[in-house]
C-alpha cells in the first residue's frame, strides 16, 4: 500500500481503498503482483484507480511514469492488456525501445555520412511484407563492421528457402573474396553457421544501388524445408514494420512517393482479365455486388499531350463526375468507372442531378 498523501497528483487513500477492491480478483491480482518492477506496479495501480473514477488525473500521472518503464516492463502491461488501440500502444513503446540503437545509428549516418562508408539505399525504403515476386520479407537489422562500414541485412523466405542478405559498401574492398566477406560477418557474431565446417560459400554478386554506390549482396542460406544451416546471430531480429514506420517519420514525402510509384508499378505488371461483374446478367444484381478500390483518378477530362481528348465528361461545364481506374475487391479484375454529377442551371430545375 502506499503511504504518501499523494502520488503524481492521485490522492493515496483513494488508491489504496480502491486497489485492494480491484486486487480481489485473481487475474487482476496476478497481473498487479507478477509485474517486473515496482514502477510498473505503480502503473498498474493506477491504471485500476482511473477505470473506477475516470479521471484525467491518472492518465497523466501514467504518462509521467510511463517515461521510465523498462521493455520488460512494457511487455508485461502487453500480456494483460484487452483493448486493441492501447495494445498498438503499448507495442509502439517496446519496438521504440528495442530498436533504440539501431534507429540511433541510422540517424546519424543520414546526418552524419562522412563519418561512414554508405549505406545502403535499401535502408530508406518501404518495404511491403511480400514482394511482386512472391518473396516473403520477414526481418531487417543494421549494425557497423570494424572501420565504421555500416551492414544492412534482410532476411526473406521464397519457395520453401529462407534465405539472409546482407549488403555491404565495396569502398575500399572491391576485390574482397566471398570467403573474406562471409568472415567479416562471422567472426563478430552477425551470422553463425550450425556446421563451421560446411564447404559452401555464400553467393556474393556486386551492384550500385540508386545513390551511385557500390555494394555486396552476400547471400546466405538459412534454411531449405526443415534443414537449417545457420543458427543464432544478431543479423536479423526486427519486423519491418518498425522500419517503414521510422522513415515515414524521417521521410514521409519520399515514403508517399516511393508508395505512389509502387501503385502504379503494379497497375502495369497486374493481368488484365475482365471482372466478375460482367458476369452477371441482372445489371440491378450486378450494381448491388460492385464493390471496389479506386487505384487512380483520371478526372472530368482526360487529354493528350497533342490535345487529343480521351474523355470528357458531357456537357463538361456541367458534369461534375470523372473516370476512375479501380479493382474489384472480389475477383481482382480491373474496371475503368465512370461516375456523373449533373448540375444544369438552364433546366426547370435548378437543383436537378444525375448520377
Amino acid at each position: 500500500m502506499y503511504k504518501e498523501r499523494y502520488i503524481y497528483g492521485v490522492p493515496a487513500a483513494s488508491l489504496n481503498e480502491n486497489l485492494g477492491k480491484w486486487l480481489k480478483d485473481q487475474v487482476r491480482r496476478e497481473y498487479y503482483e507478477t509485474a517486473p518492477s515496482e514502477l510498473c506496479r505503480l502503473v498498474i495501480s493506477i491504471e485500476f484507480w482511473g477505470s473506477e473514477y475516470k479521471s484525467d488525473t491518472a492518465a497523466d500521472a501514467i504518462k509521467i511514469m510511463e517515461k521510465r518503464l523498462s521493455v520488460e516492463d512494457w511487455a508485461h502491461l502487453y500480456q494483460y492488456c484487452e483493448d486493441d488501440e492501447r495494445k498498438e500502444y503499448i507495442y509502439d513503446r517496446i519496438m521504440d525501445l528495442e530498436l533504440k540503437d539501431q534507429f540511433e545509428l541510422l540517424t546519424d549516418i543520414r546526418i552524419n555520412p562522412d563519418n561512414y562508408y554508405p549505406l545502403v539505399d535499401h535502408a530508406e525504403w518501404h518495404h511491403e511484407s511480400r514482394t511482386k515476386a512472391g518473396d516473403v520479407n520477414i526481418g531487417w537489422n543494421i549494425g557497423l563492421l570494424e572501420g565504421n562500414r555500416p551492414w544492412f541485412g534482410e532476411c526473406w523466405a521464397t519457395e520453401g528457402i529462407t534465405m539472409l542478405t546482407y549488403f555491404i559498401s565495396a569502398r575500399d574492398i572491391e576485390d574482397m573474396t566471398p570467403e573474406r566477406l562471409e568472415l567479416m560477418l562471422e567472426e563478430p557474431g552477425i551470422v553463425r553457421f550450425t556446421d563451421p565446417e560446411r564447404d559452401n560459400t555464400p553467393a556474393v554478386k556486386k551492384f550500385t544501388d540508386g545513390k551511385g554506390n557500390e555494394f555486396f549482396s552476400v547471400n546466405i542460406t538459412v534454411g531449405v524445408e526443415d534443414e537449417t544451416y545457420t543458427t543464432g546471430g544478431s543479423g536479423i531480429v526486427h519486423s519491418f514494420r518498425e522500419l517503414n514506420r521510422f522513415n515515414e517519420k524521417i521521410y514521409p514525402d519520399k515514403m508517399k512517393e516511393l508508395q505512389e510509384r509502387e501503385k502504379e508499378r503494379e497497375l502495369i505488371e497486374h493481368p488484365l482479365y475482365p471482372c466478375h461483374l460482367y458476369g452477371i446478367k441482372d445489371a440491378e444484381e450486378a450494381y448491388k455486388a460492385i464493390d471496389v478500390t479506386c487505384l487512380k483518378k483520371y478526372g472530368r477530362r482526360l487529354s493528350l499531350e497533342d490535345g487529343t481528348v480521351l474523355h470528357d465528361n458531357y456537357p463538361a461545364h456541367h458534369d461534375e463526375g470523372g473516370r476512375y481506374l479501380t479493382r474489384c475487391n472480389v475477383c481482382g479484375g480491373l474496371m475503368l468507372t465512370q461516375s456523373s454529377m449533373m448540375d444544369c442551371p438552364y433546366w426547370d430545375d435548378p437543383d436537378l442531378y444525375y448520377c
